[in-house]
């Protein structure tokens, strides 16, 4: 019986060739999305990120025994003028809260230990605590029922929306996670909330509740989310309804899928 011929496993050399080219291509990419901000453009950026984190998982499979690692994907701001044109393009009234951040921006960037103390509840919890020393930081007892995730990367970029321009999204959670997933994001999980809680402890210090639709659980019969309250002179991590609606004192946390 005649055995077919095996293809030759791709050489090291080629893939960071072909990473180079896509990281190249993303540049180029991102440029003219910067410049035109089209929906095509947008949903070519995410396809290229996608390949990008595929083929360094493929990389440093091959580096890592060897004791090295290849370097994260560069992360490139997009300007706070090209989100909310991507979120317009997509047929979104929701904009960025320009008065958090970076006009509704937050660069994420968490040490070791963070992302290390991330992993469980009473560990992510004592680091939330700890971050800021001007004021309590409180938990709802419930929340130890919802559950963390995983990180991808430990440094990422969130995005503060505000939907006050569309009451009638607004106040579903599943019209907000839609309305966010044609323009390219996704809510954040309980998880990032955490790591932008950590990170920026003095972000959520006004009357503004900053809620993470991505991460959903049964808490005392109600289904719930995470939200990032502040009252009475200290932060609360509190929890919403996900079929209560929202006000409008409410912002909706996000990242680029």
């Amino acid at each position: 019986m005649e055995t077919l011929p095996t293809s030759e496993p791709e050489s090291l050399d080629s893939l960071t060739d072909r990473y180079e080219s896509l990281l190249s291509a993303y540049q180029e990419t991102f440029t003219a999305f910067e410049a035109e901000g089209t929906r095509e453009l947008g949903e070519k950026l995410t396809s290229l990120q996608s390949e990008i984190t595929a083929l360094e998982a493929t990389i440093n499979a091959i580096l890592g025994p060897l004791g090295y690692d290849l370097d994260k994907t560069p992360r490139t701001a997009e300007s706070h003028e090209a989100i909310n044109q991507r979120l317009k393009e997509a047929g979104s009234f929701a904009v960025l809260d320009e008065s958090f951040g970076e006009q509704g921006i937050v660069s994420i960037d968490i040490d070791p230990k963070t992302m290390e103390a991330l992993k469980t509840y009473d560990t992510a919890i004592a680091a939330y605590t700890a971050a800021d020393n001007n004021s309590p930081s409180c938990v709802l007892e419930e929340l130890k029922d919802m559950p963390l995730t995983s990180l991808e990367d430990s440094s990422f970029d969130a995005y503060v929306l505000s939907y006050n321009a569309d009451q009638e999204t607004r106040q579903s959670s599943d019209a907000i996670v839609a309305d966010m997933d044609k323009a390219g994001f996704r809510p954040a999980t309980f998880t990032e909330l955490l790591a932008l809680c950590i990170t920026h402890p003095d972000l959520g210090k006004r009357n503004v509740y900053l809620v993470a639709l991505g991460t959903k659980a049964t808490l005392d019969g109600h289904s719930s989310v995470a939200l990032l309250n502040w009252g009475g002179s200290q932060r609360l991590l509190d929890r919403g309804g996900w079929t209560l609606g929202w006000s409008e004192r409410r912002r909706f946390v996000c990242v680029r899928k």
